[in-house]
Order: structure tokens, then sequence, then C-alpha cells
């Protein structure tokens, strides 16, 4: 996925990553400044549950552009295409039209910041701490959601009773 994400680096037409916003769009041409994909510390012990975040900065974005990038490189880190399918993509004349994928789930999308040259944005010690008390409220809910389904699976996968791949069930009757 790092190797498919480099090519996204630079400056590039980007039709084929986006949705057509063709009444108010001039120029395809965005430039990603630096595209990482990192882990993210959680309290998963195993790997088929590690999570990683895809940090992306650029200049400017086209109407989910990010989703579509984000589509085709969990692609790639699935196998179902290779990592130059990216540099293909962004080659018009190898690829003049778009080809239909689904783009990624907007939920675990998040813009963090924008900025602008010569325009910088201060935030107030009350509106910090509102903003951080919200954030910690949601980030406990989800703590303890994520807790209780691993706890579920957890206990899931331990149970003698369970076998994978295989359905039964045990009949109990209640007599009086």
């Amino acid at each position: 996925m790092r190797a498919a994400a480099a090519h996204f680096i630079g400056e590039h037409d980007f039709r084929n990553f986006c949705k057509a916003d063709v009444a108010t769009v001039r120029s395809f041409r965005r430039r990603i400044l630096s595209f990482n994909i990192d882990p993210v510390p959680t309290s998963a012990a195993d790997k088929a549950h590690q999570v990683f975040a895809m940090t992306v900065r650029g200049t400017a974005f086209l109407w989910h552009q990010v989703r579509c990038m984000a589509a085709v490189l969990l692609m790639v880190g699935r196998g179902q295409e290779r990592p130059e399918v990216v540099s293909e993509l962004l080659d018009m004349d190898a690829t003049p039209r778009k080809p239909q994928y689904s783009m990624a789930p907007e939920e675990p999308l998040l813009l963090y910041a924008c900025g602008f040259s010569g325009l910088s944005f201060r935030r107030s010690v009350p509106a910090m701490e509102g903003v951080l008390g919200d954030v910690a409220g949601l980030m406990h809910r989800h703590l303890i959601g994520a807790a209780l389904t691993a706890a579920c699976h957890s206990r899931l996968t331990k149970d003698e009773r369970s076998v994978v791949g295989q359905w039964g069930f045990n009949e109990h009757r209640v007599t009086k």
C-alpha cells in the first residue's frame, strides 16, 4: 500500500480518483505533498485487527478524491490490485476513462486541519476545553464499544462449544 501511495505524491490529473463535478471543476490537476500509511496503536493483540491511518497532505482536493484514493489503496492491500495500478490510473493516455470501483466508506475519514498561505487560526482556551471534552467523551464511548466487541470475539474463539465452520444448536427443554 505504501508503494502504491507513493505514486500519488506530486502534481497529477486525478480525474480517475474523484467524482466528476464537471459543472464547477475547471481542472482535475491537484498536488499531493505527502501520503503516509502508519499503524495506529490499539488494544487489539493480533495483527488481523491492526488499524492503520492514511495521512494525506495536499494543496487542494477534488470531490471524493480521498475516498477514491483510499479505495484503490485498500484493494492493493487486499491483493486485488497491484501497486502500479495507481500510476496507471494517473496516466490519462493509458487510462482515459475512470474504471468502476466503489469508494471507501466515509465514516473513518477525518479532515483534521486546513492551512492557507498567510492565514493562521487560533483556538481560545474555552473552545479547546469544549472540544477536548467532546472528543474525550466520544473516545470513551468508542473504547467501551471496542472493549466489549473484543471481549465477545475472544470468548467466542475460546468457547469449547464453538466449532468454526460448523453450526450446531443445543436443544433445551423445560419440563414442569
